[in-house]
């Protein structure tokens, strides 16, 4: 049976989880505290709490599964600050590389990239953030490309069941639109996250590198917060980002190569930095 770690059962990592139990991958996920261990005590796989930024206990607690087939690395720094995101990204793959895994995948965001002013991106465009924030990820992402069968997943503002800002600002009346509405914005449903993510650790014959994932079509500022007429009613934008039962809007999820191996790769127009969130 194959194995695969999961390193943070958060928001796309528990459905990541998941997934992998559902296909009968010898599954673990990898929590902060107890507390979440207990929480997560009825889910289909086996979870245990570890401290990824602690190397003397990643190593310890998480020895047997020195050479494992998969660690994805999807944990969240919590909202935190610069020296969080240092410690959960950059020294929580460092420590988790160690275990020496077949594959490994690192979950990145879009903010990576600094363009804002609509331009087309892909893989292969400059990634040179501003943010302190968006420079240590991209040092995480370093280390998971050094590996001989290394991804990065660069994952755009996510929603889903009970989590949307666009929904939340829009129903609260708290939504504006700046610079005339032709702001940019890419989204990825958490199902999808977690479907191209699987995609990226199952499949064999697959080029290691740096993949993009998004919704299909990127949305304008002024699109989502449209006021509602007869005419331009919202329902137009719930359908975009209906939070009840997943993706349900015929929008694919895009995951393509970064190199010369890119095949029906589209470039996404790109707005300002997305935060990043697992």
């Amino acid at each position: 049976m194959r194995r695969v770690l999961i390193a943070g059962c958060g928001y796309v990592g528990l459905e990541l989880a998941r997934r992998f139990a559902a296909i009968r991958w010898e599954t673990t996920g990898v929590v902060r505290s107890l507390e979440s261990v207990h929480r997560l005590r009825e889910e289909p796989f086996r979870v245990v709490a570890c401290d990824l930024t602690d190397s003397a206990e990643t190593s310890n607690l998480l020895q047997a599964f020195r050479g494992t087939d998969l660690i994805v690395h999807c944990a969240s720094s919590g909202h935190g600050g610069v020296e969080s995101y240092e410690q959960v990204y950059l020294v929580g793959s460092r420590n988790l590389l160690a275990l020496e895994p077949a594959k490994f995948i690192f979950t990145s965001s879009t903010s990576v990239y600094a363009q804002n002013s609509g331009e087309s991106v892909s893989e292969e465009s400059l990634a040179q953030p501003v943010r302190e924030t968006g420079r240590i990820l991209r040092k995480a992402e370093d280390l998971a490309l050094a590996h001989p069968n290394g991804f990065v997943a660069r994952l755009s503002g996510i929603y889903g069941p009970a989590r949307s800002i666009i929904l939340k600002r829009f129903f609260e009346n708290t939504a504006i639109i700046e610079g005339g509405g032709d702001r940019i914005m890419n989204q990825i449903h958490r199902d999808d996250a977690a479907s191209a993510l699987q995609f990226l650790g199952v499949k064999q014959a697959i080029q290691a590198g740096i993949y993009n994932v998004s919704d299909d079509t990127p949305l304008m500022c002024r699109e989502a917060r449209a006021p509602a007429t007869p005419e331009t009613t919202n329902a137009t934008i719930i359908r975009k980002y209906r939070v009840d039962s997943g993706s349900q809007t015929g929008m694919s999820t895009k995951t393509r190569p970064f190199g010369p191996n890119r095949r029906n790769s589209k470039p996404n127009p790109t707005s300002q930095a997305n935060p990043h969130g697992q």
